[in-house]
């Protein structure tokens, strides 16, 4: 009964003949399937950690290479110190802002029309000789007024009068005067600028409007000084008023009207710190970031530099760390423009090391610890601890920490 037994037995698994037969069965066994699996996502992981489709990046800080370099690859990277003047330029060309609060200037027009309404109703001339009209007089060619005797005062007022009789309600005068302040209460007024050259330039300002913030104008200075723009106000305002009233008329109210709103011009502007503040961030963000474009073949040069002779990377002369940077990006352009079989060589190159490593070590504990060999657990503990290592020494093998020489 057992010799039958056996011999069943050894009909259904017989033993192998050869030592080929045994190395396969060895290999084709749950547990070697069980360790090359282990293995080959050991090897993927590693590939995948190190990059090991493309070459690995060949310079250090300090490292002296014995030629000049030059760009395998066109390419461009990012001039930071050209990106940077260019940023803090904008900044400063930045128009300062200004807010434009004109109901000031309105205010003086309604007080002028609201004046010159009592003058029709006045009772005492002598009086208003020696107070309201005084706000009146001509100025002479010297800049001082004119009409220095009470009777000449008189004989201009009823003048004045007399060119404002058709106009009862004084709704012409008002059109006209408005018409005449017209970019003063668009643009505003000011006295001097509030900012200094530091802040922004003294030549032009940004003026908002108040209760419109979308409402924004480039204005010179000169425009809004009111002691520049209350020179130039007498020829619009005598044209103005001869659109209104006729010439001998229109004469008359601008030489006197004239003195009267130059000497009363209100501040209607105010610097406004936080809008300007948003105004040089704005400015900053709109520069786009400035490249230099390298050209395949062409010597690498560290940065541009007010020299006309390059700042070149010569062969001979330490790397330091922003030379690296210029190599690092030549480096990624490199890689970028690697073809499919050039990064197939790579790979079969990188996982064949990996595949060499295995297999040595494999071979050792096959023949040298067949107990750990034959224990899959122990084999995969192994193999996982060499890879953590492996990427490991690759994450902190750059160049401020040098790990890998642990």
């Amino acid at each position: 009964m057992s010799s039958a037994g056996s011999r069943r037995i050894r009909a259904i698994s017989p033993a192998p003949r050869s030592p080929w037969e045994r190395l396969l069965r060895s290999v084709t066994s749950r547990d070697s399937r069980l360790r090359l699996l282990v293995c080959a996502l050991s090897c993927l992981a590693m590939w995948l950690g190190t990059n090991g489709w493309a070459p690995p990046f060949p310079y250090r800080v300090g490292q002296t290479p014995q030629r000049d370099l030059v760009a395998r690859v066109a390419f461009s990277v990012l001039d930071e110190q050209a990106t940077r003047n260019a940023r803090y330029e904008a900044r400063r060309q930045s128009l300062c802002v200004y807010v434009n609060q004109p109901l000031p200037l309105a205010e003086l027009q309604q007080a002028i029309i609201d004046q010159i309404l009592e003058f029709n109703s006045v009772a005492d001339i002598d009086e208003l000789m020696a107070t309201s009209w005084d706000a009146y007089r001509e100025i002479g060619p010297d800049g001082g007024p004119t009409m220095s005797t009470l009777e000449e005062r008189r004989i201009e007022f009823e003048k004045f009068r007399t060119a404002l009789a058709t106009d009862g309600n004084l709704s012409k005068l008002k059109r006209s005067i408005e018409v005449a302040l017209l970019d003063f209460e668009r643009n505003g007024l000011m006295k001097t600028l509030a900012h200094s050259a530091d802040e922004g330039p003294l030549s032009a300002i940004r003026v908002i409007r108040a209760g419109s913030p979308g409402t924004t104008r480039r204005v010179n200075t000169s425009d809004v000084r009111i002691q520049e723009v209350a020179d130039r106000l007498l020829p619009p305002l005598r044209t103005a008023l001869l659109a209104e009233f006729p010439e001998e008329s229109a004469d008359v109210l601008s030489r006197h009207l004239y003195p009267r709103i130059k000497n009363a011009l209100p501040e209607t502007l105010s610097f406004d710190r936080t809008a300007t503040a948003a105004a040089r961030a704005e400015a900053d963000r709109s520069v786009l970031p400035i490249h230099r474009t390298f050209d395949s073949g062409m010597r690498l040069e560290r940065r541009l530099t007010d020299s006309t002779e390059p700042d070149l990377l010569r062969g001979g002369e330490p790397l330091d760390a922003d030379d690296l940077k210029l190599l690092r990006v030549e480096h990624q352009a490199f890689v970028s423009a690697m073809t499919l079989g050039e990064r197939t060589l790579y790979t079969l190159a990188d996982l064949g090391m990996f595949a060499a490593m295995f297999l040595l070590c494999g071979a050792y504990l096959h023949f040298r610890e067949p107990e750990i060999f034959a224990d899959v657990s122990r084999v995969a503990a192994l193999v996982v601890m060499s890879t953590v290592t492996v990427l490991t020494v690759y994450l902190v093998s750059r160049d401020d920490w040098r790990g890998e020489l642990l």
